[in-house]
């Protein structure tokens, strides 16, 4: 009995085995009839435009469907970024789950590290699949390939309360707004890095770095004494070596003139008799740093003409207030009696700061003057010698006839 029962134990158990066995395949089976082998279909990859600035990000969107054996092969997809020279500059993750699948990555240009040498770069976003079967080569499909720019942005300049021209002792304050019009409503060019020099006969006369602020403007103060040449000067921005923008130059022109000088007339007499002299009193002055300063100590040259001749010349100079005083004797100006209109050209002949100034006076001489004041004298003299005549008779003329009523009532007795 005990034999019997040790028989039928061992065979249920090689029957328990045998079950398993075949559970075990049919599930092997079962798997292996739902994998019909390795298949991998890009159904759609886009990304969010063709061109970009190298401050932006791509934006890349894809739908993908992956199915392989993993009992005897290995397989993922992956998304790559290649330059021009097919070298990878960029590669996401291995996907590698079986099934459908939808993924989007965001990748910053800036990330990229590209130089942009040209100013322009394409890239290729590529979707690869690879699929391994052991003991195998490895297979690499590239499914789908897509071409982007990326295009450094083109920045423009625009000033600010400038000025083409300019007079020595004068200060030049603009300023100088940086921005890309290439993007919808205006880009400024923020936290830039820009060299500002002068350029005068070819020469570089002052150079200085700014960084625009928030607004991409930069503040600029030139001084006409410190900055600037006298004559044409170029006014030079440079943006270079940047990650964003294209390597860019402004160049602008402003022109340095000497310091104006200015003159009050304090007195002068337009008309005078023939012998009267010529006085002139003047105050010459000028600006500098918005500052009004006298002309101090310069030789200012007097010239009288008659009819484009010159009749007489002096030389005299401003006092350490700016004043100039002249006296010209009436006999040098009356010397010939047909000379009633003189010109006076008083000039200076500036220095090398300021301008030449020439200031012209016209002059009315009476010369009939005098010759009409002693024809009025001789003629109240003579008015005056008759008046005192005839009164002079009158009495004389009463006088004598009193006498004569007189002698007829005289008796002559002998």
């Amino acid at each position: 009995m005990v034999f019997i029962v040790l028989s039928k134990n061992v065979h249920v158990k090689k029957v328990l085995i045998f079950l398993i066995l075949i559970v075990s395949l049919l599930e092997l089976l079962s798997i292996s009839s739902s994998i019909i082998g390795f298949e991998c279909n890009l159904y759609n990859i886009e990304v969010d435009k063709d061109d970009y600035y190298p401050n932006e990000i791509i934006k890349i969107d894809a739908f993908w469907a992956l199915n392989y054996n993993p009992l005897n092969e290995e397989a993922y997809i992956q998304v790559k970024i290649s330059d021009e020279f097919d070298t990878v500059i960029w590669n996401s993750s291995k996907y590698d789950s079986i099934g459908n699948f939808t993924e989007n990555w965001n990748i910053s240009i800036n990330s990229l590290n590209l130089t942009l040498k040209n100013y322009t770069q394409y890239l290729y976003i590529k979707f690869v699949s690879i699929h391994h079967k052991f003991g195998m080569d490895i297979v690499s499909n590239l499914l789908e390939t897509i071409q982007v720019k990326i295009q450094k942005r083109i920045p423009l300049c625009q000033l600010i309360g400038f000025r083409d021209n300019i007079s020595y002792g004068e200060i030049l304050f603009f300023q100088a707004r940086f921005f890309d019009n290439f993007i919808e409503n205006s880009s400024f060019l923020n936290n830039q890095l820009i060299i500002f020099l002068i350029r005068s006969n070819n020469s570089i006369i002052f150079q200085s770095n700014f960084t625009t602020n928030y607004l991409g403007i930069i503040d600029i103060s030139i001084s006409s004494d410190h900055h600037l040449s006298f004559g044409e000067n170029k006014l030079i921005f440079i943006l270079v070596n940047n990650n964003v923008y294209n390597d860019s130059e402004f160049q602008y022109e402003v022109f340095m003139e000497k310091g104006h000088v200015f003159i009050d007339v304090i007195n002068f007499k337009e008309d005078l008799g023939k012998e009267e002299d010529l006085i002139i009193e003047l105050y010459y002055y000028y600006f500098f740093n918005n500052t009004e300063y006298p002309l101090e100590n310069q030789y200012i040259e007097l010239v009288i003409l008659n009819d484009q001749n010159t009749t007489y010349t002096q030389v005299c100079n401003t006092d350490q207030f700016g004043l100039l005083s002249v006296t010209v004797p009436h006999e040098l100006m009356a010397s010939n009696k047909e000379i009633n209109e003189l010109k006076l050209n008083i000039i200076f002949n500036g220095t090398l700061y300021l301008e030449n100034k020439t200031l012209s006076l016209n002059l009315n001489i009476n010369i009939n003057e005098v010759e009409s004041v002693n024809q009025l004298n001789i003629i109240m003299f003579i008015s005056i010698s008759a008046i005192i005549l005839i009164t002079s008779l009158v009495i004389l003329f009463k006088f004598k006839r009193v006498k004569k009523k007189v002698l007829p009532e005289i008796i002559i007795r002998y």
